[in-house]
């Protein structure tokens, strides 16, 4: 439908990042701004709050990027 209405790139956008998009914006955004909230990954994501508190939370496990803070001033960043 998309693509006989000339939209091709709408229904990627409308279909969603993956999970490894996701993660690899937020890393990519950590880099050039130095750190991230969760409301940040919400808008550039486009995700929900859960699921930007999700790929925050995985990434942290995975030790790409560090928790600051447990409330609402919480950040993440690269620096432990």
């Amino acid at each position: 439908m998309y693509r006989t209405a000339g939209q091709k790139s709408e229904y990627i956008r409308q279909a969603g990042f993956d999970k490894i998009q996701q993660e690899q914006m937020v890393l990519n955004y950590v880099e050039k701004h130095g750190r991230i909230k969760r409301a940040e990954v919400m808008d550039l994501c486009r995700i929900t709050k859960d699921q930007a508190a999700k790929r925050l939370k995985s990434l942290a496990a995975a030790g790409k990027i560090f928790q600051h803070g447990t409330r609402r001033g919480t950040y993440y960043d690269f620096n432990s």
